[in-house]
């Protein structure tokens, strides 16, 4: 009868199930047509040639042999990794500097060509116009430590069996992140006020990026947050306007939460924008702060989405109150019965709210909502996510309703879309192998490259695990038993 949290949490997330029983006749449905249209009319504004032609001058940097850039950093890597078993807290460092200097293509291979504050890789095209690759931070950073400690997790509830669910629930998450961070108990972080990102050929700027963070805003723990500005702008064909991808004061503030604003733009034109706020403060990595015998207290207050596609279509998304969301999803995994299932299902749908509209009307063209499914046996109850429109008084699940052969167009646009990028890799693939057959020893990495390889944990032995890595006064690298 009871399902696992895990199982619901996919469902709610992905709003897909495989089969029901909610309205299994053939979809008919005239918005399938019109929302087709719409979609793929978005879709077909994105101007592909532009973004596909820098990932193509990008991707020819992998395509040719890497050990003198590897060399270059690994000090620098080695001399983080001995900093770290150096001291009694795990930390980790990543600024702008890791990894600088200008690279010439040389022979199959990069060479390094001169000592510099950015890095930069310089090579001639196919067409023969001299391209450039050139990532740079500013010299304003500034350090925020994120203090990890999962000691504070505890699955002591004193016997209490609701309490003992809930704590449950919390620590799924929780485990996840504990694998993850393993060891690890601060992350250090020296961020930049910019950092930039740009490809050019033949003197012409075909892409620019900017990362931005307000560094007087940036606080010291980094649990209290940090926002930021993505901005990245490709050059269309006819070299007068651009194809834009932004994220604007998107990251976490403690009090204002997290936030999401992101944009399509074409020309200036507006092709989708995509927002996502959740209020509220992160509560650590404690579990004993999220639970009690109140309920359960995440931190964040609510959730809203707001996403609009060309102006025509918009999709709204509202959950009042997340503590009372994620209690209702617990209810519906210990139900016991169908009364008490159909109940808690009705609770859940309570929280929230899921309408679809179109050319920003405020009548809701159409609503998304949980509804329960039964087995053929008739003795075990599930969710499954579904679709009311109000102009043919009809409900789908949404599995049947988003279909290959209900959204033709969409489904063409997609594949097109796939296609150009796996095309892009494979050829680059086929490049990389072809270089790599007149590159002697491509193959075989230094010696150094080796042992970080091993004592980076993703191939380990008996010996490679008793390593250690020590960066001499000469420059050079050697190998200690540790301790």
């Amino acid at each position: 009868m009871k399902k696992t949290l895990t199982y619901y949490l996919v469902v709610l997330s992905s709003f897909l199930i495989t089969t029901t029983t909610v309205n299994a006749q053939t979809v008919q449905n005239a918005d399938c047509e019109k929302l087709d249209g719409i979609v793929a009319n978005m879709l077909g504004q994105w101007d592909r040639p532009a973004y596909l032609n820098a990932m193509d001058l990008m991707s020819q940097v992998f395509q040719y042999d890497l050990k003198s850039v590897a060399v270059e950093a690994l000090p620098k890597l080695v001399g983080i990794k001995t900093a770290i078993e150096g001291t009694p807290d795990y930390r980790l460092l990543f600024h702008g500097k890791l990894l600088t200097g200008h690279f010439v293509l040389q022979n199959l291979a990069w060479v390094k060509e001169a000592d510099a504050d950015d890095l930069q890789f310089s090579f001639t095209d196919k067409s023969g116009k001299p391209c450039v690759i050139k990532v740079a931070t500013s010299e304003q950073v500034k350090k925020t430590t994120l203090h990890i400690d999962f000691n504070g997790s505890s699955d002591d509830n004193g016997g209490d069996a609701v309490v003992e669910a809930r704590r449950a629930a919390v620590n799924t998450v929780m485990n996840v992140l504990e694998q993850f961070f393993d060891g690890v108990t601060e992350l250090n972080f020296e961020v930049p006020a910019l950092t930039s990102i740009e490809i050019t050929s033949d003197g012409q700027q075909l892409m620019h990026t900017a990362i931005k963070v307000d560094l007087d805003a940036l606080p010291e723990d980094l649990s209290e947050g940090m926002l930021m500005d993505v901005n990245t702008a490709f050059l269309k064909e006819d070299q007068t306007n651009f194809f834009e991808l932004n994220l604007t004061n998107t990251g976490y503030k403690a009090g204002s939460g997290i936030n999401l604003d992101f944009a399509v733009k074409n020309a200036g034109d507006s092709i989708l924008s995509f927002k996502l706020n959740a209020p509220g403060t992160f509560k650590g990595f404690d579990t004993s702060s999220y639970i009690s015998e109140d309920g359960i207290d995440i931190g964040f207050e609510s959730l809203n989405i707001d996403v609009d596609m060309i102006g025509q279509v918009q999709f709204k998304g509202v959950i009042g109150n997340l503590n009372s969301f994620i209690l209702g999803i617990l209810a519906i995994g210990n139900a016991e019965g169908e009364e008490e299932f159909k109940d808690a299902l009705a609770e859940l749908n309570k929280q929230m709210s899921l309408k679809l509209f179109y050319d920003k009307n405020t009548t809701p063209a159409a609503t998304i909502e949980l509804a329960s499914e039964c087995n053929e046996e008739g003795d075990d109850w599930g969710v499954v996510p579904v679709i009311n429109f109000a102009s043919s008084n009809s409900t789908y699940p949404l599995d049947e309703f988003f279909t290959a052969e209900n959204f033709p167009e969409v489904t063409g646009s997609v594949v097109t879309m796939a296609s150009e990028i796996g095309e892009l890799v494979q050829k680059a693939r086929e490049k990389a192998n072809e270089n790599a057959q007149g590159i002697k020893s491509i193959s075989r990495l230094s010696q150094v490259v080796k042992d970080w390889y091993k004592l980076d944990g993703r191939r380990t032995n008996g010996i490679a695990k008793g390593l250690k890595l020590m960066r001499m006064v000469d420059g050079t690298v050697r190998k200690t038993m540790s301790k």
